[in-house]
């Protein structure tokens, strides 16, 4: 059976490029000369005519020789007239176009601005003055075919940035789907069962963080190799982001031969990969999840959503291993350990967002507000951020814990508006692997489509360390970003390397100032010199800033005097479960409303809940 991906290029190829260069060329020299065939015969025909209109009339007079002598001036002024109206033709009618047309086909012929030799234009036959047009207009014609070449190979470079990673050269996301519709209207038409393996490389970061992103991608490309030399002719292997690939088993009715093929893909994985010319090795196993076709769905995204949660099975089982897509489990049959307790925090809704309101102390009331991932452990309590992004990153569930995270900020966001409130601005925080992820802007896009999130209404708040990467990966993220409408907020500003010169080329709309500045207020003259300088560049720069951490009236009383009236603590609110409606308050339409007493608002946005969590820390974030 011929080889699908390789075929698949050329097909949408000849799809989509129009005719080729040669099919598309006029045939330039022979209308050029049946122009000047039809001109000359022309010119003859009025010449013939001119030169016999005398003829005839003098032969028409010759019996009367009187009359002939009388009407000879008036003849002459005839014949005069008749070559002056001819040459106002000839000059109308044939040397404007001609060289109108000679200028076209000199612009033709220059497209690139490079220059062509032509002769100055005189009073040359026709058939010179023809002869220059027609080269000029084969010249235009090489032009042409040289730039409808390069046009080809523009779109095939397209075509090729588009449905390939750049990376290894496999399939992209889009190929792969439009491959698999392809391989799935077959397998139906001849009742064949299709399998999808979602394979994930366990210990990746690892290599990243000890070797460097090169050795990381050279990693990537020759695990690629090996899992096309692994796989049958037939099958079909691609690259989601990151360390996950996707292989399409064209033929899975045997089960045994599906398994073994599955041990086949883990054991190539799992030999050591030499890096940096041999000098280092590179160790890193494979997670698969493994979904059938049709039997656990019927389309694309649904297989590999489902090989998505058996992968996850598969790493909470250990890793290394695969695991067939099974429907939800049971309590009783889910596995234990940390990996499993993870598990069962997904799968449970044990992981909550907390919201903690932005406040605005010159009106008293909120501007917005941070979402804070929380855990309800059964056994240990609510478990902060700290805890459950450790967790993560031990199972390997840190980006689904943190598309978690976006979903329920954005339908929250969604639920609040739709009934009519106005939260202000929400934030949520951004891990550095999750912000490096190949997918994570992508994914920020569809999440915001989704729950129908307007430019402006979400931001994502980065640490400083995170934004000191790779600088010019860092601003075609923050690019990406932007083209969103999603603001960047600096959390735990002050606190990390950002120079000033950084600062502006990051262009953040909003810096949080950090909490042990925060602390040392109103005592510590250096802290509130520091506090007033970060605020006065800020405002040079147009970025907004926001204290967090404030515990105490002081402390709110000392930022309000440095000119930053936006604060977050848990003076004003703890951290607390969405409610239908927020328990702090909220900005009205009215544009007269009376501003909210600062003393009051206090007490108001306290969160009802404290008092059924009384174990709670202050501080805990």
């Amino acid at each position: 059976m011929p080889h699908p991906e390789r075929r698949q290029p050329k097909r949408l190829l000849n799809r989509s490029v129009h005719r080729s260069p040669a099919a598309a060329r006029p045939a330039v020299a022979s209308v050029a000369a049946r122009g000047a065939v039809s001109l000359r015969l022309l010119l003859m025909v009025a010449l013939v005519a001119a030169l016999l209109l005398p003829v005839v009339v003098l032969s028409w007079l010759a019996p009367r020789p009187a009359a002939s002598l009388e009407l000879l001036p008036v003849l002459a002024w005839q014949v005069g007239a008749v070559l002056l109206v001819l040459t106002a033709v000839w000059m109308l009618g044939v040397l404007r176009p001609l060289m109108r047309l000679r200028a076209a086909a000199i612009g033709l012929a220059d497209m690139r601005g490079e220059g062509v030799q032509v002769c100055r234009p005189g009073w040359r036959p026709l058939g010179s003055e023809l002869d220059q047009i027609t080269r000029l207009l084969q010249q235009a014609q090489g032009r042409m075919a040289g730039l409808l070449g390069e046009l080809e190979e523009r779109h095939r470079e397209m075509h090729r940035m588009a449905m390939y990673d750049a990376l290894t050269g496999l399939p992209n996301r889009r190929m792969l789907r439009e491959m698999f519709d392809r391989a799935a209207a077959q397998a139906r038409r001849q009742n064949r069962p299709m399998a999808v393996l979602f394979i994930d490389l366990d210990h990746f970061k690892e290599v990243n963080d000890r070797h460097g992103h090169p050795a990381g991608d050279e990693l990537l490309q020759t695990i690629a190799r090996r899992l096309q030399d692994t796989l049958r002719r037939a099958d079909l292997i691609g690259r989601l982001a990151g360390d996950e690939f996707v292989a399409l088993l064209q033929d899975a009715s045997d089960p045994q031969h599906l398994a073994h093929t599955t041990l086949r893909v883990i054991h190539a994985v799992e030999q050591p990969v030499p890096l940096d010319g041999g000098r280092i090795q590179g160790e890193v196993s494979a997670s698969v999840g493994v979904a059938r076709f049709p039997a656990d769905g019927d389309d694309f995204d649904q297989l590999l959503d489902h090989a998505d949660q058996a992968m996850y099975q598969a790493k909470m089982l250990g890793r290394g291993r695969f695991a067939l897509f099974q429907p939800q489990l049971s309590p009783g049959e889910r596995p234990i350990g940390a990996d499993g307790e993870m598990l069962r925090a997904f799968d449970d809704d044990e992981l909550q967002l907390f919201f903690q309101p932005v406040i605005d102390t010159e009106t008293g009331q909120a501007v917005g507000a941070e979402a804070l991932i929380r855990w309800q452990h059964p056994s240990e309590g609510l478990l902060p951020p700290s805890r459950i992004i450790h967790r993560a990153e031990e199972t390997g569930a840190l980006h689904r814990l943190e598309l978690r995270t976006l979903d329920q900020a954005c339908a929250q966001l969604a639920a609040w508006k739709r009934m009519g409130l106005k939260p202000g601005k929400v934030s949520i925080n951004v891990s550095a692997p999750e912000f490096r992820h190949a997918a994570w802007a992508e994914e920020l896009g569809q999440a915001l489509t989704r729950h129908g999130i307007h430019r402006g209404e979400l931001a994502v708040e980065l640490t400083e360390g995170t934004l000191m990467g790779d600088a010019e990966d860092t601003a075609q993220r923050l690019r990406a970003l932007r083209s969103l409408g999603v603001p960047l907020v600096i959390d735990d500003f002050g606190s990390g390397p950002i120079s000033l010169a950084r600062l502006g080329e990051l262009q953040p709309a909003m810096v949080k100032l950090d909490a042990g500045f925060v602390q040392r207020l109103p005592q510590d003259v250096a802290a509130r010199a520091l506090v007033s300088g970060i605020v006065g560049l800020a405002r040079s720069l147009g970025i907004t800033v926001i204290a967090e951490g404030v515990e105490t009236e002081a402390q709110r009383d000392m930022l309000a005097d440095l000119g930053c009236p936006l604060q977050q603590g848990y003076l004003f609110a703890r951290p607390q479960p969405a409610l239908p409606e927020p328990a702090w308050p909220l900005p009205h339409a009215e544009p007269d409303l009376e501003p909210w007493p600062l003393e009051g608002a206090n007490d108001a946005m306290l969160s009802p809940l404290d008092a059924l969590q009384p174990n709670r820390q202050l501080g805990l974030r």
